[in-house]
C-alpha cells in the first residue's frame, strides 16, 4: 500500500471535489462537488483509496470535527472552561445548558454531518465503479471502511443531541444515509431505535463482515469496529451482546495490556501511528505532527472538578493534566503541552466496556469476570495500582464509571455519557457528580437553530427541537 503521507497529500486534490453540508448556506447554493459525475472521479483501486483517505481526514479536521473531544469535556468532568470573555460558548457548555445559536456545539454538529456527506459520496462513488475498473473485493472493503466512518459519526450525533439513553424516544438523529443535493440536505429526525439499527446496520452488514486489516491504527480494523459495536450495545443496554463481544476482543490478544506508561502517554505525538495496537490504540486518525496539523485541538483547562474527588495520587493524574498545560516559555501551546490526535477507540476502553456489561448482565453482585476485567486495567505494570474489592454491586459500578473517568481523560466525552447512562439507570443521581446536571432536559445539547429554521424556510422540512430548548 502507498504510504500514508503520500496518499494524504494526493486527497487533498480529491478534497477539493467534495465540500461540505453546513445547512447555514442557501438550499439551493450548493457547491457543484456535490453532483460530479462519479465516472470523472474513480479510475482504478488508487483514486478509490484518495476518497477513503479523504473521509478519515474529516474525522480531524481543525477547528471542525477535532473540536469534539475538547467541547464534551467541558459538559462532562475533564475539562473547565477558561473564564475569558471570548470563551462564553465554552462556558455555555461547561454548565451544561447551551443555547440553540451555541457556534462551538454547531461547528460540531455541522463538521459530524460534513463528515457523513463525505462518507455517503464516496460510497455511492465506489459502489458505482464496475469490478473490472476496481475489483468487488477491493470495493467491498473500502466501503467497509465508509461505514465504520458514518457509523461513529452517527452513534457521535446521537450520544450528543439524541436521548441515546432512551431506545423509547422519538429522539433520534437526522440520518442521512445517501449525500445530499440541494434540500436534500434536510432530513427529519428518526426515532433512537432506528439511529441504533442504522450503526448496527453499517457495523454488521460491511465493516466485520469486509473489512481489511491494514496493519495500522489510523485506518479501521474489524477489531475496532467490534469494540464500537459493544459500545453500541451497551449503550442500548443490551449487557450480555456487549459482554460477549468486548471477550471476544479480549481474548484475541495475546499481550493484553501489558504497555508502559511511557509508551501509552508518550509525549512524542507521533505515538498513535505505530502499529495498530501495539500501545492499545485501536483506532485514531492519521497525524504526522508538526507537518500534519490537522488533527490537533486545543489542550483543555483541568482542574478540581476532574480529580477532587478521584485520582489523588494515580499515574494518570499529571499524565491528564501534562497535555493540556499551556507552555509559558514557548508562549504557545506546542508537545508536550499540544495533543494533535483525537482516540476513538482504544483496549483500555474495551476492558471497562466488558466490566461494566458482565456487572450488569449478572443483574447484582460481584461478577468475578467483571472485576477482572476492571483490575486488569489497574493492576496493569504501567500503572500499578492496587486492584479493588468493591463491596456490592452499587460500589462495582461506581468503581467502574470512576476507572473510565481516569483512564479515558478528555477522549471522547465518555464521562459525561457514563454519568447520563447511570443517572437514567437508577445509580446514581447527575447532579450529585456535577452540580449543573440538575436536568434532564439539559442531557444533551439542542440542535443548532439555523439548521431547524432554514430545513423549515427553505425546503419545508420539520426537525423537531429537543425537549427543554427553544425552536425560535
Amino acid at each position: 500500500m502507498k504510504d500514508i503521507r503520500i496518499l494524504f497529500i494526493q486527497m487533498l486534490a480529491v478534497l477539493t471535489l467534495f465540500t461540505g453540508c453546513d445547512l447555514t448556506m442557501d438550499l439551493d447554493d450548493v457547491d457543484p462537488g456535490f453532483v460530479i459525475p462519479k465516472s470523472q472521479v474513480v479510475t482504478d483501486a488508487e483514486s478509490a483509496e484518495l476518497l477513503v483517505i479523504g473521509a478519515y481526514t474529516t474525522l480531524k479536521t481543525k477547528r471542525k470535527y477535532s473540536a469534539l473531544p475538547e467541547f464534551t469535556s467541558y459538559a462532562g468532568l475533564s475539562g473547565e472552561a477558561s473564564t475569558y470573555s471570548w470563551a462564553i460558548q465554552r462556558r455555555e457548555i461547561y454548565n451544561n445548558n447551551p443555547g440553540v445559536e451555541n457556534t462551538s456545539v454547531k461547528t460540531i454538529y455541522v463538521a459530524i454531518y460534513e463528515s457523513i456527506q463525505q462518507a455517503n459520496l464516496a460510497i455511492e462513488t465506489i459502489g458505482a465503479v464496475s469490478d473490472d475498473v476496481v475489483s468487488a473485493g477491493e470495493k467491498d472493503a473500502f466501503i467497509a471502511e465508509l461505514k465504520f466512518i458514518r457509523a461513529n459519526n452517527n452513534l457521535n450525533l446521537l450520544r450528543l443531541f439524541g436521548e441515546f439513553y432512551d431506545l423509547s424516544s422519538n429522539y433520534g438523529i437526522s440520518l442521512r444515509e445517501t449525500s445530499a443535493t440541494s434540500a436534500e440536505l434536510a432530513v427529519p429526525r428518526v426515532t433512537v431505535q432506528a439511529t441504533y439499527n442504522a450503526i448496527l446496520a453499517d457495523l454488521d452488514d460491511a465493516v466485520i463482515a469486509n473489512i481489511q486489516d491494514r496493519g495500522v491504527n489510523y485506518r479501521v480494523s474489524q477489531e475496532a469496529a467490534k469494540a464500537l459495536k459493544a459500545k453500541v450495545h451497551l449503550y442500548m443496554k443490551n449487557y450480555p451482546d456487549a459482554r460477549d463481544l468486548a471477550k471476544e476482543i479480549i481474548a484475541a490478544r495475546e499481550s493484553g495490556l501489558d504497555l508502559t506508561e511511557e509508551d501509552a502517554f508518550d509525549k512524542d505525538l507521533n505515538f498513535y501511528n505505530n502499529v495498530a495496537g501495539s500501545i492499545g490504540v485501536m483506532f485514531a486518525p492519521f497525524n504526522n505532527y508538526p507537518e500534519d496539523e490537522y488533527g490537533s485541538y486545543p489542550p483543555i483547562n483541568v482542574g478540581d472538578s476532574y480529580y477532587g474527588t478521584v485520582g489523588v495520587g494515580d499515574p494518570r493524574e499529571n499524565v491528564a493534566k501534562g497535555f493540556y498545560q499551556f507552555d509559558n516559555e514557548a508562549g504557545d501551546y506546542q508537545p508536550p503541552f499540544y495533543r494533535a490526535s483525537h482516540v476513538f477507540m482504544r483496549l483500555a476502553e474495551v476492558y471497562l466496556i466488558h466490566a461494566e456489561a458482565a456487572a450488569r448482565a449478572a443483574g447484582g453482585g460481584v461478577p468475578l469476570d467483571a472485576l477482572a476485567s476492571l483490575n486488569e486495567v489497574r493492576t496493569r505494570e504501567a500503572l500499578g495500582l492496587p486492584p479493588v474489592a468493591p463491596a456490592d454491586y452499587a460500589a462495582l459500578l461506581e468503581a467502574i464509571r470512576l476507572e473510565k473517568v481516569l483512564e479515558l481523560r478528555h477522549e471522547n466525552g465518555e464521562d459525561l455519557t457514563d454519568i447520563i447512562r447511570y443517572h437514567i439507570a437508577g445509580d446514581i443521581d447527575a447532579s450529585t457528580i456535577k452540580a449543573t446536571l440538575n436536568d434532564v432536559g439539559k442531557f444533551i445539547w439542542p440542535i443548532p437553530l439555523d439548521d431547524i429554521t432554514l430545513a423549515k424556510d427553505q425546503a419545508g422540512v420539520v426537525i423537531e427541537q429537543n425537549p427543554g430548548y427553544v425552536t425560535e
